[in-house]
């Protein structure tokens, strides 16, 4: 069978969700596409895997399941799930979300093979918060993507390097993306989706459907709560890679706003953790990265931009 998209079902000990998980993809009216779901487990100790098992697909969808004895983590997981990708597109669930319309998958695809100028097309979600610890942690009280971040109806790369959000279970990319050579500098565990989505975006756009086709559930084993330094960390060391990619090197001005803004965030937030090296190199960094808003911003934007930095 010759597959025209695959959708990455990411699952961790989701015994309790993964069910809905499923039944909301098989539930797609897919018009004559033909969908494989490629469940990426990474080690689950519970009844997670049986429930997948014990799954009955309809027709125009196949299951296969690549499960592992260990928590591997999320980046190694994913280096082998590329070999499973097939087809043209490719979407993500995680485990303990699931979609709510039945189109959702059809009308991202049609829009994409209209519009050639887009890797990927995605939509907002609602956030269900499940227990009350993980709603003060991350959300706080927020019920829809949109009420944080504001998206626009075409996405370009400068929003993505500002940390813009999409929410992972409403992603359709192109498989392409994943031929991109940046891929490489993807190298840890921390916001795949989002730097994926860097690459994805080179040269190319995002289209964002303002309607909310999907879930987030927000409980106390997501792992959006196990954010801490290494993660912030993390975000920096990809931006400074990105200086070296043959797109970005000529959009610099947008990668130093990020790299600035990402610096200043650990200075503030997270000094008191910094050994003095690591210290001394994100405050370098956040200086270079003001010096360098004075060469492409001009004196006046570059002083208001350095008031607020050090206000």
């Amino acid at each position: 069978m010759a597959f025209d998209v695959t959708v990455v079902v990411a699952t961790y000990n989701h015994e309790k969700y993964v069910r809905d998980a499923l039944a909301s993809i098989f539930s797609q009216r897919v018009e004559g596409l033909f969908v494989n779901v490629l469940v990426l487990d990474d080690g689950s100790s519970d009844r997670t895997i049986k429930i997948v098992q014990n799954t009955t697909c309809p027709p125009s969808f196949t299951i296969n399941i690549l499960s592992s004895n260990t928590n591997n983590g999320v980046l190694r997981n994913v280096k082998r799930a590329t070999n499973y990708i097939q087809g043209r597109y490719v979407a993500f669930l995680d485990g303990d979300d699931f979609w709510t319309d039945a189109d959702k998958l059809c009308t991202q695809i049609r829009f994409l093979d209209e519009n050639i100028e887009y890797n990927g097309c995605f939509h907002d979600a609602q956030i269900e918060h499940v227990d009350q610890l993980a709603e003060q942690h991350l959300f706080r009280g927020k019920l829809l993507y949109s009420h944080i971040y504001e998206y626009t109806e075409t996405i370009r790369p400068n929003q993505l390097l500002n940390r813009l959000i999409i929410p992972s279970s409403s992603l359709v990319l192109r498989i392409k993306v994943f031929d991109d050579p940046g891929l490489s500098l993807i190298d840890d565990n921390y916001s795949i989706l989002w730097k994926l989505e860097c690459i994805a975006i080179k040269s190319s756009l995002l289209h964002y459907v303002d309607r909310s086709w999907s879930v987030y559930r927000n409980h106390d084993g997501g792992i959006s709560k196990s954010l801490n330094l290494d993660f912030h960390l993390s975000h920096l060391r990809f931006l400074k890679c990105l200086l070296k990619d043959d797109y970005y090197r000529n959009t610099k001005y947008d990668v130093w706003r990020s790299i600035e803004k990402e610096a200043r965030l650990l200075l503030n937030k997270y000094s008191s953790e910094l050994d003095g090296k690591r210290f001394l190199s994100v405050f370098l960094l956040a200086l270079h990265g003001s010096i360098q808003y004075y060469f492409l911003l001009g004196k006046e934007k570059f002083t208001n931009v350095w008031n607020h930095w050090t206000g």
